[in-house]
């Protein structure tokens, strides 16, 4: 899992899983895995990154990640703070899904918002135009915000 948040660096927090173990780091927005931030992890209350491979090669302390996905992920989450950042706001985890897409999920309901694997900041731009055409209604009014589709989005609302 990887934890995002406002500092003189913009950090993101990695919880890998795997079978035998778990590990917890940082990581700034130019992928670089920062030393021993063990005691921040805790109290953070930023985005966090998950479902990516954990080998521990990927990741060497005070360098940048291997991690290609993760890399794609900080990048991801450095355009939403850019250009959507009350969305950025609202944003708990972005993950890789078992169809190896990315999918963010929203702090509050949890909304899911499955952005796939292609064209994201264009996805990302259509998803904006939507929450703004809401008007009083807000995207955690549904459970499931579904953009694998081109040029579509598919809604599911909380029943």
């Amino acid at each position: 899992n990887l934890y995002f948040f406002e500092s003189r660096y913009k950090v993101l927090h990695i919880d890998l899983k795997d079978f035998y173990n778990k590990k917890q780091f940082l990581i700034d927005n130019e992928a670089v895995i920062l030393p021993d931030s063990n005691s921040f992890i805790e109290t953070a209350l930023i985005p966090m990154l998950s479902g990516f491979n954990p080998a521990d090669e990927l990741y060497p302390e005070g360098s940048e990640t291997f991690s290609v996905k993760v890399k794609e992920a900080v990048e991801i989450l450095e355009f939403i703070r850019f250009n959507y950042n009350e969305f950025f706001d609202e944003i708990s985890e972005l993950t890789i899904n078992k169809d190896d897409e990315f999918e963010i999920v929203l702090s509050e309901q949890p909304t899911r918002v499955i952005l796939g694997k292609n064209d994201i900041h264009i996805k990302i731009n259509i998803l904006k135009k939507f929450g703004e055409a809401l008007g009083q209604r807000q995207l955690t009014d549904y459970k499931l915000l579904d953009m694998r589709y081109s040029k579509q989005l598919v809604a599911r609302e909380w029943i």
